[in-house]
């Protein structure tokens, strides 16, 4: 059995895993003895795959929902939280300690509260609220300057441009800190 110490980080865990899992899953079919055994934060104490929390920020109810689909459909254990005013999913994290968000994902171009003001805000709250937390925009702006504006912000990860696909929703899992 190949053990891995030392500092694997959670997204990397995932990542091995959703590779290995179809090939293991076949050799599983054909009778092979086969058992991995990951023992890190990422899985609760009871060996279960603890889910990923996303907050979603979007004003288009329908960009929610088609958001939250793809993340379902992924194949991946993601806990979904959607907020349709950006200044409520701030207040979140701001006044929830323990908010268990790994990954924003954030539209830009919404009413009172748009993406970048929220960055702004994001960035100075403090470090506790902070840690952990990748943010990555998906927004339908395709304009190089909200991408140029998006790279100045430290916790920005990414730009992803609506609709997320499947595949892009598997995939968020490469953008969480450790």
């Amino acid at each position: 059995m190949q053990r891995y110490h030392g500092s694997v980080t959670r997204a990397g865990l995932i990542s091995r895993f959703l590779t290995w899992r179809k090939p293991l899953q076949s050799l599983a079919r054909h009778g092979a003895g086969v058992s991995v055994t990951v023992c890190l934060s990422l899985f609760s104490g009871s060996g279960s795959v603890m889910s990923c929390r996303v907050m979603m920020v979007d004003d288009n109810d329908n960009d929610l929902l088609f958001t939250r689909l793809m993340l379902q459909r992924s194949g991946v254990n993601y806990d979904a939280m959607p907020f349709l005013r950006a200044e409520q999913a701030l207040h979140h994290l701001s006044e929830t300690p323990n908010h268990g968000v790994s990954l924003i994902l954030l539209d830009i171009n919404m009413p009172v509260m748009n993406g970048f003001a929220f960055l702004t805000a994001f960035e100075q709250l403090p470090p506790a609220q902070r840690e952990g937390v990748s943010v990555l925009l998906l927004t339908s702006s395709s304009d190089p300057a909200d991408q140029t504006q998006a790279a100045q912000f430290s916790c920005v990860k990414g730009y992803l441009t609506k609709p997320l696909d499947k595949a892009t929703a598997k995939g968020l899992v490469r953008y969480l800190d450790s």
